[in-house]
């Protein structure tokens, strides 16, 4: 179930229609958990939907963000957290499926306000992305990818609360988090002549998608300088807090998977090593 990063433009589009369509009762039973009306709710998603940048996640980030967010420290949400203060995040692969959920997640809408950030994941069909030759056929269908009703929001200076969302917003915090460091490639890939003129005349400015990968480490460390090894050894992907003295925060960076010791020498263990490929 493949989404490619030209196909966000279209879906976007889609996504907005289906949200301003959307009858004012689903909208209350999200807008409920989460104390806020309805109306606040709907015209936060929109916005988040319509004028956000556009973020692509590759099928390999994907699954390591899924994998980091098991063990991601606890932190207090800040706007400086977000990639950009609005947006819409597709993530390429198979989606995320949270404990008794039956839809897989495919994307994140998000939207800071002054006070909240406002997330509401978006969910799919399997059938919807299976064949790219029917693309006419897909616009239009977005609708039956969105379930509304677990809509969340988190005022800053608070931990996320705990909803049958946290799960998706773990998997997407982390992605944010590893966005900015050296193990990720973004690059920009702008629309098509084409969806450029069509989203020209839907009334949308049209804007590039930040496709995000994996890229490999720019080197292993060897060791303690201090200390002569004569073997290598696997250190496991961890976390670390690390102090930004701008903002005064601490923020999780992730550690990831390598292998250290001096080049050649034998390696302790039989751990599974994972390649990072750029």
């Amino acid at each position: 179930m493949d989404i490619r990063p030209v196909d966000l433009p279209d879906l976007r589009m889609d996504l907005v229609a289906a949200f301003e369509s959307a009858h004012e009762q689903p909208w209350q039973r999200s807008a409920g958990s989460i104390g806020v009306h309805a109306s606040v709710l709907a015209s936060h998603v929109i916005q988040g939907a319509r004028d956000g940048d556009l973020y692509h996640v590759s099928s390999e980030m994907t699954d390591l963000a899924a994998s980091a967010a098991e063990s991601l420290p606890e932190f207090e949400i800040s706007p400086e957290d977000f990639p950009s203060p609005a947006g819409l995040m597709l993530l390429d692969g198979a989606g995320l499926t949270a404990a008794g959920e039956l839809a897989a997640v495919k994307g994140l809408v998000w939207f800071c306000g002054a006070q909240s950030a406002w997330f509401y994941p978006v969910r799919s069909t399997a059938e919807v992305f299976t064949n790219r030759k029917h693309r006419a056929q897909m616009l239009g269908r977005v609708g039956k990818l969105i379930t509304l009703g677990d809509a969340a929001a988190c005022q800053y200076g608070r931990t996320l609360p705990s909803s049958n969302t946290t799960f998706v917003l773990q998997v997407f915090r982390t992605a944010w988090l590893l966005m900015q460091q050296t193990l990720v490639l973004a690059s920009d890939v702008a629309p098509d002549r084409a969806t450029r003129k069509r989203l020209h005349r839907a009334g949308y400015e049209p804007k590039p998608v930040r496709v995000i990968e994996l890229r490999r480490p720019a080197h292993s460390g060897s060791g303690d300088g201090s200390r002569e090894f004569h073997h290598q050894w696997i250190v496991r992907g961890h976390w670390r807090q690390q102090w930004y003295p701008a903002r005064e925060v601490h923020r999780p960076v992730w550690i990831a998977p390598h292998i250290k010791g001096p080049e050649g020498a034998p390696l302790l263990g039989g751990e599974k090593v994972y390649a990072w490929k750029r």
